[in-house]
């Protein structure tokens, strides 16, 4: 390797070499050398594993975002719901789980079609969600959002408001400007506004991954059967059943 090699091979921070410098120790075994030619190698070696490790970790966030919304998947929210379980369970701080489902999501790809669905979905990425506190979208119009800090049901309360008022304020001018794709369809059958059903459930020490979503899943259902457009707290009974209590209802 001559000095033009050397110039264009660039150099590597010591933080960054230390994460690669077992592989970069294996290639610099087999290539061998004087002194020079094994400094050469290892800062040649250490930068394509850095390359190479920065592409596999792009791949991986792909991987776990959804490609409709930009939002995280259900991927990397069941992930992230297990960690944070785990923290939870340990530093004993309230973890909540909130379930966000589009009401009448149908009516939308009726009137506007599938594009004009995609359009109205997309519209959840902008809530103003903390991030930190990141939205994932779980499959269809189905969202999940998990709050794992000192919050107290106000807080839910106020942060859930917050998020009807702006879905509700820029969901319905995006509405304005989708055209109708169904010819003759009714009036009443076309939506004129955006509204979002959730069900939130309270992280409980018993609970497994699958009964802690399906507690804010059933709060969700809760909610559709009860009117839509609020939201309702599930809680567990000694008996092993289910209550709901609203915490907020905008009729």
């Amino acid at each position: 390797m001559n000095d033009t090699e050397q110039e264009v091979i660039p150099t590597v921070k010591l933080s960054e070499y230390r994460k690669v410098r077992p592989i970069v120790k294996k290639v610099e075994e087999k290539i061998g050398g004087d002194a020079k030619t094994r400094r050469l190698t290892r800062r040649a070696a250490a930068f394509a594993s850095l390359q190479m490790q920065r592409k596999v970790e792009e791949l991986e966030e792909h991987a776990l975002e959804d490609s409709l919304t930009g939002l995280k998947n259900r991927r990397w929210f069941m992930q992230e719901m297990e960690t944070k379980m785990a923290s939870s369970r340990r530093t004993n701080k309230p973890l909540f789980l909130i379930y966000i489902d589009y009401d009448d999501f149908k009516k939308y790809n009726t009137a506007f079609g599938h594009s004009g669905g995609d359009v109205i979905l997309q519209q959840i990425a902008k809530l103003p969600f903390r991030e930190d506190e990141s939205i994932a979208r779980l499959g269809g119009d189905e969202f999940g959002q998990l709050i794992n800090r000192e919050a107290t049901e106000e807080d839910l309360r106020v942060m859930i408001i917050r998020y009807q008022e702006q879905i509700r304020e820029e969901g319905n001018r995006v509405l304005t400007t989708l055209p109708h794709v169904t010819e003759n369809l009714d009036p009443k059958e076309v939506p004129n506004s955006i509204t979002l059903t959730f069900g939130v459930a309270k992280f409980d020490p018993s609970d497994s991954p699958k009964s802690f979503l399906k507690r804010a899943n059933e709060a969700a259902h809760y909610v559709k059967r009860s009117g839509k457009n609020f939201v309702a707290l599930g809680i567990n009974t000694p008996e092993g059943s289910i209550n709901f209590r609203n915490l907020v209802n905008n009729g």
